[in-house]
């Protein structure tokens, strides 16, 4: 892209020369690098420029040539000099000649302000800032609809991962109330086999201690009787 420095007022002129409309025009600077800044300042000079030389046309064509106040009476006829001296008498009223001569002022033309520029002039540079600015995101991001392809689909990875984090945690979950609960169902059946012991033991404990009373009693007897 050509590097542009200075403000192309003179093309600017040339293309409105050429009945370029302010868009095309515009549009025309930017593929040749300019700036919208230059294309403004071009925009608004051209104005200036074209109204001052304008001017300095309509004052020129305006100007009449004031009439010669010696008039070559030698070249007259002799009659026609007689009859400018008998026109010589006072007839006429001083202020007749005077306004015989017509006064030519030129009309007074307004130059543009550099400052003023015509609404679709401001349009069409506004919408040169945004292009230029939207152009500037573009090459630093990619392609919009890319990006937004790649970001939906970046949504969508991230929606399913979360999914399947939720589906994990709820095995997760369930894995850990079934063990509780099946560790609470030993604990219970454990009691219970810990109460049939219970009493297992004491029907067998029972006849055990008689027995071992009544062996007690057989060991002292013949203890005796040995003696």
């Amino acid at each position: 892209m050509k590097i542009a420095i200075d403000v192309p007022v003179q093309k600017v002129i040339e293309m409105k020369r050429k009945g370029m409309s302010n868009q095309d025009i515009i549009r025309s600077l930017q593929t040749q690098g300019f700036s919208s800044q230059q294309i403004s300042e071009a925009m608004s000079q051209s104005d200036v420029k074209s109204g001052v030389e304008g001017r300095a046309t309509i004052e020129s064509e305006m100007e009449v040539p004031e009439p010669s106040s010696e008039y070559d009476e030698s070249a007259a006829p002799s009659g026609m000099q007689e009859s400018l001296l008998r026109s010589d008498e006072p007839e006429v009223p001083a202020y007749e000649e005077e306004s015989s001569t017509p006064s030519y002022q030129p009309r007074a033309i307004n130059a543009p302000s550099m400052n003023r520029i015509e609404s679709d002039q401001v349009q069409a540079l506004v919408e040169s800032i945004i292009d230029e600015k939207w152009q500037e995101i573009v090459s630093n991001i990619g392609d919009i609809s890319i990006w937004k392809s790649k970001m939906e689909d970046d949504v969508e990875s991230l929606k399913q991962e979360v999914l399947r984090t939720n589906h994990r945690l709820e095995t997760l979950q369930t894995a850990v109330l079934k063990k509780v609960e099946d560790y609470s169902q030993s604990i219970s059946e454990f009691g219970s086999d810990v109460k049939a012991m219970e009493k297992v033991f004491e029907k067998i404990m029972s006849p055990l201690t008689t027995n071992v009373r009544e062996l007690s009693k057989i060991t002292e007897e013949f203890k005796k009787k040995k003696k």
